[in-house]
């Protein structure tokens, strides 16, 4: 038999193969014609495409680790300030707030984490 060629089924859509490994991976009930299919108790075949397959969840974001938290909130209150509006990620503020409010405490950094935390969730 020559490739390419149909195979039909009862109860899927007909198949192009291309060589005899597809064949056998086929399994029982296929056919070289769509007269030779037993239509007695066909289910019926599917007309709609599959499901298109969704994206992978995004990674996770990891945490920061104190000496990342540090470096981020050494300087004065300007400086810090500034590097907020470059955070995008929730958690890291959320990390960055709390190392804030338990080390030095400036109410004008944690005003800051604050305002990049509502402009973010906002």
């Amino acid at each position: 038999m020559g490739y390419p060629c149909w195979r039909y089924h009862k109860n899927f859509p007909a198949r192009l193969i291309h060589n005899p490994g597809q064949e056998v991976a086929l399994g029982a009930g296929w056919v070289d014609s769509p007269a030779k299919v037993d239509d007695g108790d066909a289910a019926p075949v599917a007309t709609e495409p599959p499901p298109t397959p969704q994206p992978p969840p995004p990674a996770e974001i990891p945490l920061l680790n104190a000496e990342h938290l540090d470096a981020l909130l050494a300087g004065n209150v300007a400086t810090v300030s500034a590097r907020m509006a470059d955070i995008s990620e929730v958690d890291h503020l959320a990390q960055l707030s709390a190392r804030e409010d338990t080390h030095k405490g400036r109410k004008g950094v944690l005003k800051a984490i604050t305002a990049r935390l509502d402009a973010l969730e906002g």
